[in-house]
């Protein structure tokens, strides 16, 4: 077995025995409550868009995000904004042109309802709607006329989630135990109002290129999102968060982009 297999295995036995062994359910679920999240993070995208031709860039930005988040027993409403600024360049090794300035942004709200639950509020399911937005502005200083592009997708559907409530012991202060979570997202658009460039010029007779609602089909938008939750003592909580989104558009000329973010957020109570 070599070094790799043996890492491997390694991190899943650590999983498992984190999630599973002396972790107890708590009588009060550890995301209940009205929160005001503030976040800071990196953005990476890597995308091709047939409007600058076959070819593949890549960004890299820092971000920042705000939002609310309430929880109850039987409901939760989530809304995160999140923008940033960045710079970009050709995805090939040898590129080091930073020539792409790049403002991404994003608007995520969804409604869920609780739709089962297991060992008491330790395993929670939710299920509702979802308004799933992403928005690029960027700026190519390798081109003339052409040299300004904004792609936009602002999408519903359905988002799903899953909530770990848990307890572990306190490595300072063995008397008191320590409260964490894990939460994961699923949120899949059904329908858009899509927003892109036309064949050369970004506003072609003072409109964009293709502006119009697609179903599902004509694009594709899905998004993950997952969080490493630990409360801290005055009710606040820290959470770090990994989102991942992927859009594809095949109207007009092909867009396909691919997003990561890390962030790490405080959540203050009210």
């Amino acid at each position: 077995m070599n070094w790799k297999l043996k890492s491997a295995w390694s991190r899943g036995i650590f999983i498992i025995l984190l999630t599973n062994c002396g972790f107890n359910a708590h009588s009060q679920s550890l995301f209940q409550g009205h929160y005001l999240p503030f976040a800071l993070g990196f953005n990476s995208e890597l995308f091709t868009d047939d409007f600058y031709g076959p070819t593949r860039y890549r960004t890299a930005s820092a971000i920042a995000q705000l939002g609310w988040v309430e929880q109850q027993e039987n409901y939760q409403n989530n809304l995160y904004l999140s923008g940033g600024y960045g710079l970009g360049s050709l995805d090939q090794p040898t590129s080091n042109d930073r020539h792409m300035q790049n403002i991404p942004a994003s608007l995520h709200y969804s409604l869920r309802f609780k739709v089962a639950e297991a060992d008491g509020q330790k395993h929670t399911f939710w299920f509702g709607l979802l308004n799933q937005n992403t928005f690029n502005y960027r700026i190519n200083n390798r081109f003339g006329n052409s040299n300004t592009n904004v792609s936009g997708l602002f999408s519903y559907g359905l988002s799903g989630s899953y909530q770990l409530n848990a307890e572990a012991p306190n490595l300072f202060k063995k008397a008191i135990a320590t409260r964490y979570g894990l939460q994961f997202d699923v949120n899949v658009p059904i329908g858009s109002y899509v927003l892109r460039p036309g064949y050369v010029t970004q506003m072609p007779n003072g409109d964009f290129g293709l502006s119009e609602h697609l179903f599902w089909g004509d694009f594709f938008h899905l998004n993950f999102r997952s969080a490493l939750v630990i409360a801290l003592s005055n009710g606040n909580q820290l959470r770090l968060i990994y989102n991942w989104d992927f859009v594809e558009v095949n109207k007009l000329h092909l867009y396909q982009q691919g997003r990561h973010q890390l962030f790490l957020a405080l959540y203050t109570k009210l």
